[in-house]
C-alpha cells in the first residue's frame, strides 16, 4: 500500500468509529494531521482511557481483545505506518510509568546523600518530593521524622515514624523509633505523676517491640527496647541479662550500652558500667554521645580526673565544636579549677580567634568567677585586635554597665553610633543606649526619646525600640502610647507571650477591658501550658467579679496538673471569695450537657460538693455516675476520698481494690490504699502497700517518705536505714534518701548522724528546704544558734520567698536577741503573707516588747485589731500586751482576762494580766495573778519583771 501525500483520521472514517467504538467510546476534540498528530491523539487517548494496559513494574504489556481488533482494522488500511505509531505509543506509556518510578527513586538516593551530609534542608525537600510523587512511601516518612528528631521537633518526627510504621509495617526502624517515642513519653509523664497515662504509653510501646520482635527476634534495637520496658516494671534483672546479650553482640550499640551502663551503674558494678561505655566508644564511629555519659558518670562517682580527660577527647574528635569547650570549662569551674577553665577559653579564642562570642564567653566567665575589671580588659584588648567586630564593643558597653561604669558604656556606644551611622549595629546601639539612659532615671527620658524617635526614623518597625518606648509609655501610664507602640510590636512577633502580656496591662489601665481580657486569652492560646499566665487571666476575670470565668482557667491548670498547688490555692480562694456553690454547680453542668458521655463534668460537680463536706450529696453523685462508668478512675477515687474524709475507711478501702483490679499497675492506688490503712492504724499493711507502690514507681519521693515514716512509727529503724544506704550506694545522689536517713538516726537519737546526712542531702539538692529547715532545728536543739542562723541564710538564699524559712529565721534572731533583724524578717513575710497570722503576732509582740516608740507602738496596735478577730489565746495574749504598752490598761485587762480564762495554766499569760492589774490600781488582783506567773517552775522572758513587782505589793 503506498504512502499517501497528506492525510487525516477523519471522524466519520470506518477506522475510525471501529477504533472509537473499541477502546473509549469517547470522540477526539478535534482532528490532528501528519504522524506528529497522529501521535498525540494516541497520547490524548492514553491519558484517559488507555488503548491497553501496561504493568510498569514488569514493563511487559498486556493487551487486551479490543486493542487487537484495532490492529486488524488498522493494519489492512495503513499497514507499516500503524506499526510505528504502535511502537512509538508503547515507548511513550512505558516511559511516563518508569519515569515516574525513576524520579521517586532518584529523589529518595539524593535524599539519603543529603542526610547522610547532615544536610537536613536539602534532604528533606527531596524527601517530600518522593511524596509528592507516592504518598504511601514509608521510607521517605522515616527519614522526614529523622530529620525533625535531629532539629528537635519531636510531636514532628513522632508523627512520621508513626506514618511509617503505618504503611510498611515490615520497616521495623520506624516501629523502633515509634516505640522509643512512646518510652519517652511515658518517662516525661512519670515524672508529673499522671499514671494512667504512664501505663498507656508503654503499652503502646510495649505493641510496637512486640511487632519489631515477632519479625525479627534478633532484632538488637528491639532487644533493647524491651530491656527497657521491663525496667519500668521493676524487672532490672531479666533486663540486664539480656542487655549483655545484645552488648556482646554490637558494643556499639549506642542504646543498649548506655542503658546497661546505669543499671550496672544503680547496682554498684561501677568497674562494669565503666567498661561497658568504653567497649561502646572503641566500637562506634560516633562516639560522642557515649563519652558524654561516661564523663557523667566519672563526675557522679567523684573522678574528677577521668571526666576532664574524657571531655578534653570529646574536644580532640570535635575540635570546631565550641560547645564541648564550654562543657568543659563549665565543669572545671564547678570542680573551682578556674585557671584551667580560663586557660580552656582562652584555648577556644585561639582555635578561632575570628568568633566573637568566644571573647564573650571569656568575658562573662571572667565578670564572674574573677572580676569585672578583668572581663573589661578582655574585651577592650579584643577589640583593639578586631575592631570590626562590632558585638564586641556592645557586649563591653553591657559590662561597663554592671561594673558601674555607665560613663564609659555611654561614650563607647556613642562612638559606636556615630561610626556606623544608620546601619544595622548602629540602630542596635542606640537602642542599648536608650536602655543604659533609662536606667539612671527620669532624668534622660527626653534623650532616650530622641534616640528611639532615630531608631524608628530608619526602621519604622525596630521591635527593640518599639517595646522600649511602649514599656515607657506604661511606666508613665501613657495608656494610648502604650497600646500603640505595643500593637506595632506585635504585628512583627504575633506570638510573643510577653508582649501580649504587657498589651494586656496596657488596654487595663486604658479602661479597655474586653481588649485586655482578649490579649490575655490569646497569650494563653499560645502557652496553654503556663500556669502563671492562665493565674494572671484568672485574676483578671476575679477583678472583674466574673468567678465563672477565673475558676474555668484555675481548672484548665488543674486539668493539665491536677496537682498544681497555685491553681488550687487560687481555686479554693475563689470558692471561699464568692461562696457560690450554685454558681460551681453550674459550671460542672455546662461540662455535663457539653459532653454527656463523659464523667468529666459529674465528677467536678461531686468534688465541688466534697469541697463544701456536702459528703451525702457528694457520695450520690459518685454513685451515679459509677452506675454509668463502674471503671472510671476519677469517680472512683473522688469516691475514696469522700469516705476517707467521713473516716468511713473501710469503705474507702473498698474503692481502692476495685481500683487495684482496673488499674493493677498504679503506684498511686497503693499509695491511696496505705495512706488509708496507715489512717485506720494498720501500720503493717500500710507499710506493704507502700512497698507494693515504690516497686511500680521506684523514683517516687512521696511513696517513699511515706513508708520511711511508718517504718520509723512501727520501730523498724534497722530495716528502713539499711534500705535507706543500700539506696544511697547504688546512688549516692538520690533525690531524697539523704535526708530520710537523717529522720531515721534523730528517731535512734543519732543527732551527729543525722546532722551529716541533712548536710549531705544540701550537697545533692541545694534547692531544697526540708533538709535545711531540720539541719537548723537540730542546731537549735544543741544550742548552736549561729549554726542555724547560718543554716537558715543559706536556706533563703536559694529560696529567698519562701515564708517558712523567714518565720524559722525570725525566730532564731529573735532568740539571740537580735530584735530588729528578727522585726525586719517578719515584715519581709508579711510582704508575701499579708495575712499571716503567725508573723503578725509575732511582730506585734517584739514591737511592743523592744521598739516601743512612737512608730513602733503604732505600728503594733494596727497589728493588734488584726489579732482581735482570733480566739487562739496566744494571739489575744500578744494584742492584750500591744494595748498594756500603749497604755490602754482597760482594754488590756478586758483582752487579758479572756486568754487566762482559755488557758490558766500559762504563767506568762498570768504574768501580763497582773502587770495590767497594777497598773489600773487593783493590787489585789494584781497580787494573784503574779502569784500565779512565779510559781515554781515557771520560765519566760519577764518572769524577773513579775517577782520584782510582786515584792512590792
Amino acid at each position: 500500500m503506498g504512502r499517501p501525500g497528506n492525510w487525516w483520521i477523519r471522524r466519520g472514517s470506518t477506522a475510525w468509529a471501529g477504533s472509537q467504538g473499541l477502546v473509549s467510546g469517547k470522540v477526539l476534540n478535534r482532528p490532528t494531521s501528519g504522524i506528529l498528530g497522529r501521535l498525540e491523539n494516541c497520547a490524548a487517548l492514553s491519558d484517559k482511557e488507555p488503548l491497553f494496559r501496561v504493568c510498569c513494574r514488569s514493563r511487559r504489556i498486556r493487551v487486551g481483545i479490543e486493542f487487537r481488533v484495532l490492529e486488524n482494522v488498522m493494519v489492512s488500511k495503513y499497514g507499516w505506518i500503524y506499526r510505528v505509531v504502535v511502537l512509538l505509543l508503547v515507548s511513550s506509556v512505558l516511559s511516563s510509568c518508569g519515569g515516574k518510578e525513576e524520579r521517586k527513586a532518584k529523589y529518595l538516593e539524593r535524599g539519603k546523600e543529603y542526610f547522610a551530609d547532615k544536610n537536613y534542608a536539602k534532604a528533606r525537600i527531596e524527601f517530600k518530593n518522593v511524596l509528592q510523587i507516592d504518598p504511601k512511601t514509608a521510607e521517605a516518612y522515616l527519614y522526614i521524622g529523622r530529620i525533625e528528631e535531629a532539629d528537635q521537633n519531636w510531636i514532628k518526627a513522632f508523627g512520621n515514624y508513626s506514618k511509617a510504621a503505618e504503611l510498611d509495617p515490615d520497616l521495623l526502624e520506624a516501629k523502633i523509633q515509634t516505640a522509643k517515642f512512646y518510652l519517652a513519653r511515658a518517662t516525661a509523664e512519670e515524672a508529673s505523676g499522671e499514671m494512667q497515662r504512664v501505663a498507656n504509653s508503654r503499652a503502646l510501646a510495649q505493641e510496637q517491640v512486640r511487632e519489631v520482635l515477632e519479625k525479627d527476634p534478633e532484632n538488637l534495637e528491639g532487644l533493647t527496647l524491651q530491656a527497657s520496658l521491663w525496667v519500668a516494671e521493676g524487672e532490672v534483672d531479666k533486663a540486664v541479662s539480656q542487655l549483655e546479650k545484645v552488648h556482646a553482640k554490637s558494643p556499639g550499640l549506642r542504646s543498649a550500652a548506655l542503658l546497661l551502663a546505669s543499671l550496672y551503674d544503680q547496682k554498684g558494678r561501677l568497674d562494669d558500667a565503666e567498661k561497658v561505655m568504653l567497649d561502646a566508644v572503641s566500637s562506634t564511629d560516633e562516639p560522642i554521645v557515649v563519652l558524654l555519659r561516661l564523663s557523667q558518670f566519672y563526675q557522679k562517682n567523684g573522678d574528677s580526673g577521668k571526666a576532664e580527660k574524657v571531655l578534653r577527647q570529646i574536644i580532640d574528635r570535635k575540635p570546631d565544636d565550641y560547645g564541648y569547650r564550654i562543657r568543659l570549662a563549665s565543669f572545671l569551674s564547678q570542680q573551682d579549677q578556674l585557671d584551667k577553665a580560663e586557660q580552656v577559653l582562652r584555648e577556644a579564642i585561639e582555635a578561632d580567634p575570628k568568633d566573637a562570642q568566644r571573647y564573650t564567653v571569656l568575658a562573662e566567665f571572667l565578670s564572674t568567677k574573677r572580676s569585672g575589671e578583668e572581663a573589661i580588659r578582655v574585651l577592650e584588648a579584643a577589640i583593639q585586635n578586631h575592631p570590626e567586630m562590632v558585638d564586641l564593643k556592645v557586649a563591653l558597653a553591657k559590662l561597663y554597665v554592671v561594673n558601674k561604669k555607665r560613663t564609659k558604656a555611654e561614650s563607647l556606644l556613642k562612638g559606636l553610633i556615630q561610626a556606623e551611622g544608620d546601619g544595622p549595629d548602629g540602630i542596635k546601639a542606640r537602642v542599648m543606649l536608650a536602655k543604659v539612659l533609662l536606667s539612671e532615671g527620669k532624668g534622660r527620658v527626653d534623650e532616650v526619646n530622641a534616640l528611639l524617635d532615630e531608631v524608628l526614623k530608619v526602621d519604622a518597625a525596630n521591635s527593640d525600640a518599639l517595646l522600649l518606648r511602649g514599656r515607657l509609655a506604661l511606666a508613665n501610664k501613657d495608656w494610648v502610647e502604650a497600646v500603640n507602640n505595643l500593637r506595632s510590636v506585635l504585628k512583627g512577633q504575633p506570638d510573643s507571650v510577653d508582649v501580649l502580656r504587657l498589651l494586656a496591662a496596657a488596654h487595663y489601665g486604658n479602661g479597655e477591658k474586653e481588649l485586655a481580657r482578649d490579649a490575655l486569652q490569646r497569650a494563653v492560646e499560645l502557652a496553654p501550658g503556663d500556669a502563671d499566665l492562665r493565674l494572671q487571666l484568672a485574676r483578671f476575670f476575679i477583678q472583674q467579679g466574673d468567678a465563672t470565668a477565673a475558676l474555668d482557667n484555675i481548672d484548665a491548670i488543674l486539668k493539665q496538673r491536677p496537682d498544681d498547688q497555685k491553681a488550687l490555692d487560687a481555686k479554693f480562694d475563689l470558692l471561699a471569695l464568692s461562696g457560690d456553690v450554685e454558681g460551681m454547680r453550674e459550671i460542672a453542668r455546662k461540662l455535663q450537657s457539653s459532653m454527656p458521655d463523659s464523667e468529666d463534668g459529674f465528677v467536678r460537680e461531686a468534688r465541688l460538693l466534697f469541697a463544701r463536706k456536702e459528703y451525702d450529696k457528694a457520695t450520690r453523685m459518685i454513685d451515679k455516675v459509677l452506675t454509668r462508668h463502674p471503671d472510671s478512675i476519677p469517680a472512683l477515687l473522688t469516691r475514696a476520698d469522700i469516705l476517707a474524709a467521713q473516716k468511713k475507711y473501710q469503705e474507702a478501702v473498698t474503692a481502692i481494690e476495685r481500683l487495684k483490679t482496673i488499674w493493677p499497675d498504679s503506684a498511686e492506688v497503693d499509695y491511696r490504699l496505705g495512706s488509708l490503712l496507715e489512717a485506720q492504724g494498720d501500720k503493717d499493711g500500710a507499710r506493704k502497700a507502700y512497698e507494693d507502690a515504690l516497686v511500680k514507681a521506684p523514683s517516687s519521693d512521696q511513696v517513699l517518705s511515706h513508708l520511711v515514716r511508718v517504718e520509723i512509727q512501727t520501730g523498724r529503724l534497722a530495716e528502713v536505714e539499711a534500705r535507706l544506704k543500700s539506696m544511697l550506694e547504688k546512688s549516692p545522689a538520690h533525690r531524697s534518701a539523704n535526708q530520710l536517713l537523717g529522720l531515721v538516726y534523730i528517731a535512734k537519737n543519732e543527732i551527729d548522724k543525722a546532722q551529716q546526712a541533712f548536710e549531705r542531702q544540701i550537697e545533692v539538692n541545694p534547692d531544697g528546704i526540708f533538709a535545711y529547715m531540720q539541719l537548723a532545728r537540730l542546731q537549735q536543739g544543741q544550742k548552736d544558734l549561729a549554726g542555724a542562723l547560718a543554716t537558715y541564710e543559706k536556706a533563703l538564699s536559694r529560696n529567698p520567698s519562701d515564708v517558712n524559712i523567714l518565720l524559722a529565721l525570725s525566730g532564731v534572731r529573735e532568740q539571740m536577741g537580735d530584735y530588729q533583724a528578727a522585726i525586719s524578717s517578719y515584715e519581709k513575710v508579711l510582704e508575701y503573707q499579708p495575712d499571716n497570722v503567725v508573723a503578725i503576732n509575732n511582730l506585734a509582740a517584739l514591737l511592743s516588747d523592744h521598739q516601743a516608740d512612737e512608730a513602733g507602738l503604732a505600728q503594733a496596735a494596727e497589728l493588734a485589731k488584726v489579732l482581735e478577730s482570733h480566739e487562739q489565746p496566744p494571739f489575744l495574749d500578744t494584742a492584750g500586751w500591744v494595748y498594756y504598752r500603749l497604755g490602754d490598761y482597760d482594754k488590756a485587762v478586758e483582752m487579758l482576762k479572756r486568754v487566762v480564762e482559755k488557758a490558766p495554766g500559762v504563767p506568762v499569760f498570768q504574768y501580763h494580766l497582773g502587770m495590767a492589774y497594777l497598773k489600773k490600781g487593783d493590787k489585789a488582783a494584781a497580787r494573784e495573778h503574779l502569784g500565779k506567773a512565779v510559781e515554781d517552775g515557771a520560765s519566760y522572758d519577764g518572769i524577773e519583771t513579775a517577782r520584782a513587782a510582786l515584792s512590792g505589793l
